[in-house]
C-alpha cells in the first residue's frame, strides 16, 4: 500500500475465524448441545455477514454489537 501523506493511510485489523459446524441442522442430524451450538454459529454467521455488507454499501450504522462475534 502507497500512500502520499499519513492522513491518507488508514490501518485495518481483519481477523479470520473457522466457523467449523455453519451446515444445515437437517443435514447433521444434530440434537440438544450439538444443534444450540451450531444455531450459534449460524447467528454469527448472519450476524458477520450482515457487518460485511453494511460495510460494502457504505452505510453509516454497523451492526457490530449483533453478535459477540462482531464486537470490537
Amino acid at each position: 500500500m502507497r500512500c502520499k501523506t499519513s492522513s491518507q493511510c488508514r490501518m485495518v485489523k481483519l481477523s479470520m475465524i473457522d466457523l467449523a459446524g455453519s451446515e444445515r441442522a437437517s443435514a447433521t442430524g444434530c440434537v440438544g448441545e450439538r444443534f444450540k451450538e451450531g444455531a450459534n454459529i449460524n447467528r454469527s454467521l448472519l450476524s458477520l455477514g450482515n457487518c460485511i455488507n453494511k460495510l460494502a454499501d457504505g452505510s453509516s450504522y454497523i451492526p457490530y454489537r449483533d453478535s459477540k462475534l462482531t464486537r470490537r
